[in-house]
């Protein structure tokens, strides 16, 4: 449900060598076009943190909050969204790696009062093949959230509420977003592991990885973490007091519900696709195997693949990009990986969508902040 990005600028020597550094000049240049980009795109505020080979920078405009003077810090927390998918997918595959499930395992045995889903696979589940309704197009769902989430759903209701839908199609022949399989799939996770979500995402990745700036809560988030937030408004409700201090479940936290800083994002990207010690190679490369989506001019990059919990796209200009778009209402999260170029551009933001629709891309790859900069700085056209 929302947000946007756009930039980066390096210089390099040579095809395939960039600079580790920007000049002072490329710096001013890059700060004044995120300046000048915020206001025109109505944004709160945004940060950008680009990473190349032994260093990162960051650029951040405006405020944490609507009418507040407090600055958007490398520190400030956002509401990342759908990037959640990306620690839950990896969960999924640390499992199989450690012989617990095979991703072509069929749901049935897992959620037996579903019948109509008993040979639906994890790995549909994943990459979005099941056929299973999204809950966030559900009207029902909608209504509540324009309501401010007045009614609370658990996590078992939200998947009672697509059960109750007829699916999109037959598993495995159709490609449809649904944030509902990603809910089974954290129910999957707590059923082999015997313990909440949060508590796996906290022993397998967190804690050794060093991410301390980032929370996963099933309900809501402690008042410790909301202070340090960026807030995020949806026509006009601050929804950092409202559905993150009170309503998570109704998000399905096993596909969105996350909250980091930049500098932890560009981290578990980095391990993720660059160092690679997340996964072994075998699960990291069903990761990275994907299936072609139905075109989408709105967010999409060049032949886009949807992954497992993750997107992969190609083009002749940049090569493999990897990416990923996280809304949330009120914020938007993006990172977009291109291996070609040795460069990880991060960028998060807060809006408020209230007269801005388009607030709801602004974050996403394809758009004016990420392509703006590619093709001026990293590969001109």
């Amino acid at each position: 449900m929302n947000f946007f990005l756009k930039l980066l600028i390096l210089s390099f020597i040579s095809i395939g060598n960039i600079s580790t550094a920007f000049s002072d000049t490329s710096s001013e240049n890059l700060q004044n076009f995120l300046d000048k980009w915020r206001v025109q795109k109505k944004v709160t505020g945004v940060i950008i943190l680009i990473k190349v080979p032994a260093k990162q920078d960051i650029f951040t405009s405006g405020t944490t909050q609507l009418n507040n003077k407090d600055p958007i810090t490398k520190n400030t927390l956002f509401a990342v969204g759908s990037i959640t998918k990306t620690f839950t997918s990896a969960m999924i595959l640390r499992l199989e790696a450690d012989g617990k499930l095979n991703i072509n395992d069929k749901i049935g045995h897992y959620f037996p009062e579903y019948p109509r889903w008993k040979n639906i696979t994890i790995k549909q589940l994943l990459n979005m093949t099941s056929g299973i309704e999204n809950y966030t197009e559900n009207k029902e769902w909608v209504k509540n959230l324009q309501n401010n989430f007045t009614i609370t759903w658990t996590t078992n209701e939200l998947i009672n509420i697509a059960y109750q839908e007829p699916d999109y199609f037959k598993p495995g022949k159709g490609w449809h977003y649904s944030n509902t399989n990603y809910v089974l799939l954290g129910k999957i996770i707590e059923a082999i592991t015997h313990q909440p979500l949060s508590q796996s995402f906290q022993a397998q990745f967190f804690q050794p990885l060093g991410l301390k700036n980032t929370y996963f809560n099933e309900n809501y988030y402690s008042s410790n973490v909301l202070k340090r937030m960026a807030h995020g408004y949806d026509e006009y409700q601050d929804v950092t007091t409202t559905i993150l201090a009170k309503n998570l479940s109704n998000i399905g936290p096993a596909g969105g519900g996350m909250v980091m800083d930049s500098v932890d994002l560009e981290s578990w990207i980095n391990h993720l696709l660059i160092i690679k010690d997340i996964l072994p190679p075998k699960q990291l490369e069903e990761m990275l195997d994907g299936v072609r989506t139905p075109p989408n001019k709105k967010i999409d990059l060049p032949n886009s693949k949807y992954g497992l919990g993750i997107g992969i796209a190609e083009s002749n200009k940049l090569g493999k990009m990897i990416s990923y778009a996280g809304t949330f209402p009120g914020y938007g999260s993006t990172f977009i990986y291109l291996p070609k170029f040795n460069t990880l551009i991060i960028t998060q933001m807060n809006v408020d969508r209230e007269g801005n629709d388009e607030s709801s891309y602004l974050h996403f790859p394809n758009q004016s902040l990420i392509q703006g900069i590619i093709n001026k700085e990293i590969a001109p056209i």
